[in-house]
C-alpha cells in the first residue's frame, strides 16, 4: 500500500521545521525563544504524518514504536543533548565551524540515540514496573475481596 500524497508534505514539513527550529535554537541571536514553538509545530506534523500512516509498513512501525517511548524519550534526551554538547565542545565544534548540515546530523543523530534509549529504559524500567504495579494491584483486589467476605456474616 502507498503513502497518500499528502504524507510527503508532512513529513517535508516536520524535516524543514526541524531544521528550521534547530537554526534558531543553534544560532541563538536569531531567536531562541521562537525555536520550542516552531519544534512543537514540528512535531504536531509528525503526529499528522503518524496518524496518516498507520497501515503504511516499516515507517508506521517506526511511527507507532515512536509514540509508545515518547514519554521515556522526553525524560532522556535532556541527558543525551548535554552528552552530545559534552563532546561537541571537547572536539572544539560549534555552529560556525562545524556549519549547519553538521548540526542538522547532530540533532539526527541526538534523536536516534534518545530513541534507542528510551526503548531500553523502557523494556528494563517501565515494563517491569507496569507489571509489578498490576501484581500489588491484584493482591490488593485480592485482600479487598477476601476481608469484605469475611465482614458479611451468615445469618
Amino acid at each position: 500500500m502507498r503513502p497518500p500524497g499528502h504524507t510527503l508534505l508532512y513529513g517535508a514539513l516536520f524535516l524543514g521545521l526541524c531544521a528550521f527550529g534547530l537554526s534558531l535554537g543553534t544560532w541563538g541571536k536569531i531567536s531562541p525563544g521562537v525555536a520550542p514553538t516552531v519544534m512543537a509545530v514540528a512535531f504536531s506534523y509528525l503526529a499528522i504524518l503518524a496518524s496518516s500512516c498507520k497501515e503504511v509498513g516499516a515507517i508506521g512501525r517506526l511511527l507507532s514504536k515512536l509514540g509508545v517511548c515518547s514519554y521515556s524519550m522526553y525524560l532522556v534526551h535532556f541527558a543525551v543533548i548535554d552528552l552530545s554538547r559534552f563532546v561537541l565542545w571537547h572536539l572544539r565544534l560549534n555552529h560556525q565551524t562545524a556549519g549547519f548540515l553538521f548540526l542538522a546530523s547532530v540533532f539526527a543523530c541526538v534523536v536516534g540515540v534518545s530513541f534507542c534509549v528510551a526503548m531500553a529504559t523502557r523494556q528494563l524500567i517501565e515494563l517491569p514496573s507496569i507489571n509489578l504495579g498490576r501484581r500489588l494491584s491484584m493482591r490488593l483486589l485480592r485482600i479487598d475481596d477476601q476481608s469484605a467476605s469475611a465482614q458479611v456474616s451468615p445469618l
